[in-house]
């Protein structure tokens, strides 16, 4: 073996002062992979990496011990060549167009003879193109995930400031913004609750499930667009930005239904609209207060927008008269609020509230008439109903 080696070495020597020739002829047998690059890339950069790996093989033939050292370069030139566009496939070809060349040349620098080291060469080339493919591999798959990582980031700045109502910070990082939208606000089931002090496991475990439910959420809205969507998410809902296009409405119920389907729980989504990014803010806020109203109310999974709930949603505005209804009804006790909240779910018929809680219906009278008593309210007459029933919508829902 050892003269194999020597000989491997020798025929090795011999096609080292023809590096440049064989770099040459690489470059040009790459052009059909590489063709999308300008050509000083390649006459000049993409060279040099041939020549650094022509000049590596056959310091291998001779002897040299591979090192880590060895390897950076072709490192350093996937990650440009991943930012540069080219494909992994496109990429590999051109590696292995280079050790066929190479290959071809040891076997023209070969004599009668030397057939036994030609053949250890080529177990060695074998070696080390595997070496070489999944180092450039590994070298692509980390880089594409990192710009991938930065532009999902960015993405959620560009959203971030947008919700924010910043939308000269989000023209700033060269995001393709064009508006009209439809603001989406997502409320996801909700998790189970966990004890007071969760162990390190069940924290992790919530922690993956979030990341898992942003994914597929964040994947639904990519295949609705047909291209990566603006969202701001986390594990229990957030915004999405949709550029408007026809039959959205639909869409979206359908998205809402998949992912009831896939999430186990009933999912609402809070529609409303954004002519320009000025208005995105307002939008978002409209949006997330409509899907939550829908949440507190156990509306089904669906699509709502502002029509849907507007007497909850106007009811719940915040404003100085909103803490004077509540304030109505605070004399009452729990059993007297789930009473008057029963006879204006059953359209105020005593009969059948009474039969929905069990009691007599001289029972919801009694109940009624103390309702009357502690709060001065008749709620026998109409503006007596008008005004319990926005205190409770204003109670349950502030």
């Amino acid at each position: 073996m050892d003269e194999t080696r020597a000989t491997a070495a020798v025929i090795a020597a011999r096609c080292l002062p023809q590096a440049n020739q064989i770099a040459r002829r690489i470059v040009a047998e790459q052009h059909a992979a590489l063709r999308d690059l300008p050509p000083d890339m390649r006459d000049v950069e993409i060279a040099a990496t041939a020549r650094h790996g022509i000049r590596l093989f056959l310091a291998l033939a001779q002897g040299h011990q591979l090192t880590g050292a060895d390897m950076q370069l072709f490192r350093d030139r996937t990650a440009q060549r991943v930012d540069e566009g080219v494909q992994l496939r496109d990429l590999l070809t051109a590696y292995h167009i280079g050790y066929r060349v190479i290959w071809e040349t040891l076997c023209g620098a070969t004599l009668p003879g030397e057939e036994e080291a030609l053949r250890y060469l080529a177990a060695l080339q074998l070696s080390t193109l595997e070496t070489v493919t999944t180092t450039i591999t590994e070298a692509y798959l980390a880089e594409q995930s990192a710009l991938a990582a930065e532009r999902r980031e960015t993405l959620r700045t560009v959203t971030r400031a947008l919700i924010a109502g910043s939308p000269e910070e989000a023209a700033r990082h060269g995001v393709d913004l064009s508006p009209p939208y439809h603001v989406v606000a997502i409320r996801l089931p909700r998790m189970p609750a966990a004890d007071d002090q969760p162990t390190r496991a069940v924290a992790s475990g919530q922690a993956i499930m979030a990341r898992r439910t942003m994914r597929g959420v964040q994947r639904e809205f990519d295949a609705l667009a047909g291209h990566p969507v603006l969202t701001l998410l986390d594990g229990h809902g957030g915004h999405a930005l949709l550029p408007v296009q026809p039959a959205a409405d639909r869409a979206l119920v359908r998205l809402a239904a998949r992912l009831e389907a896939s999430l186990g729980g009933p999912v609402r989504l809070g529609l409303a609209h954004a002519a320009t990014l000025a208005t995105i803010r307002p939008a978002a806020t409209q949006a997330a207060r409509v899907a939550a109203i829908a949440e507190e109310t156990d509306l089904p999974t669906g699509v709502y927008g502002l029509r849907d709930v507007l007497l909850d949603y106007h009811l719940s505005t915040p404003g100085d008269s909103a803490d004077e209804l509540t304030a109505l009804l605070a004399p009452l006790d729990d059993q007297l609020l789930d009473t008057l909240g029963r006879y204006l779910a059953c359209d105020f018929d005593r009969r059948r509230t009474a039969a929905d809680l069990g009691v007599h219906a001289n029972t919801i009278d009694n109940r009624l008439s103390r309702v009357r008593d502690l709060t001065g309210i008749d709620v026998r007459t109409a503006q007596g109903l008008l005004l319990c029933g926005a205190a409770l919508t204003v109670r349950r829902l502030s």
